[in-house]
């Protein structure tokens, strides 16, 4: 008796979030003769399966099958989850592309996009994208504004640092322990000792960190 789609489905996500995504993809690749339908899910796990194999190649070919069957459109979260597997990958050019095609984008797509361009030193590119996300008004969330921070203090740019910490603390950002703490560190490497004390002072709770 041959196991029902929906076994292989849960095989599939199983091996993935156990950390075994080679078998996850071998599991794919034999429940893929058997069964024509797959849903956004299981592309979800497999796409992290790439990303964790940094296999950019298998992953083109997820994206490729993906698009075919005209799924990217419909469900963000299987975008997000591609973009997120290209970023883990090294190909932030690819991840650019897929962003840039998405009907629709979130928080998560652009903390996503705008994290890559910020770790991999595009720290401009980075810093408008967050413009740009701020003019589509989608608001960011904790990732976002320490990605962007993290922007500023490799640019060591006190004015443009300066404008973000006064829209944390305009938005109620500013008693985020991540945040200010990632402030102290952009005034520090700014020059602006004075300011990372005023922040350090104004943290609720402090570590050593801090």
């Amino acid at each position: 008796l041959l196991p029902s789609h929906t076994s292989w489905i849960s095989l599939i996500l199983g091996y993935v979030n156990s950390g075994d995504p080679d078998v996850a993809l071998l599991l794919y690749e034999n429940m893929s003769h058997l069964f024509a339908h797959t849903n956004c899910y299981v592309f979800i796990a497999l796409l992290k399966a790439c990303g964790q194999l940094n296999d950019l190649e298998r992953g083109s070919e997820l994206h490729a099958e993906i698009s075919r069957r005209g799924l990217l459109n419909e469900h963000l979260i299987l975008g997000n989850t591609l973009i997120g597997m290209y970023i883990k990958c090294g190909s932030l050019s690819r991840a650019k592309t897929v962003f840039e095609k998405l009907s629709m984008r979130d928080v998560v797509s652009w903390t996503a996009i705008i994290g890559a361009h910020a770790d991999s030193s595009y720290l401009q590119d980075a810093l408008e994208l967050f413009e740009k996300m701020q003019h589509e008004n989608v608001e960011p969330n904790e990732i976002t504004i320490v990605c962007v921070l993290h922007a500023l203090a490799n640019l060591r740019d006190i004015y443009q640092s300066t404008l973000i910490h006064h829209y944390v603390a305009h938005y109620g950002f500013e008693m985020n322990h991540h945040i200010a703490s990632t402030l102290i560190d952009v005034y520090g490497k700014c020059g602006n000792i004075n300011e990372a004390l005023h922040v350090f002072d104004m943290m609720p709770v402090k570590n050593v960190v801090a």
